[in-house]
């Protein structure tokens, strides 16, 4: 499964998620006039491990941004998706949280939160 997909399917498969977002996740870009709240995600880096013997497994960063009109909005999704997201594994793939960080888009006039989680254990 590609680095997304585990994202994706742990965010639709988590209750409080799906009520705040309403199943609105897209991979990179949310299609136009997407009504607000919405996320986005996208694979940000990976990273290969091998040796001249053998392939190990991958690693990915993946971010996951989420946009509203109202900033607490943006504290309540960041909490429903750091608790649905980190800790979590999906067969040998670990997610776990690393970085976030927020601003207001001022052309879409809404709050911007991103969140970093990095998956170990990707198949090569």
């Amino acid at each position: 499964m590609e680095p997304g997909e585990i994202i994706n399917t742990l965010l639709q498969a988590n209750a409080a998620v799906v009520t705040l977002l309403g199943g609105r996740i897209y991979p990179l870009r949310a299609p136009q006039n997407t009504p607000y709240p919405y996320a986005t995600y996208q694979v940000v880096s990976g990273q290969g491990h091998s040796t001249m013997v053998c392939d190990l497994d991958d690693d990915a960063r993946v971010q996951l941004s989420l946009f509203a009109k109202a900033y607490p909005q943006i504290g309540q999704l960041h909490a429903a998706c750091r608790k649905a997201l980190h800790g979590q594994d999906v067969g040998a793939v670990h997610v776990a949280f690393d970085t976030y960080q927020e601003s207001f888009q001022d052309n879409a006039l809404c709050f911007l939160r991103t969140q970093d989680y990095l998956l170990d254990g990707l198949a090569a």
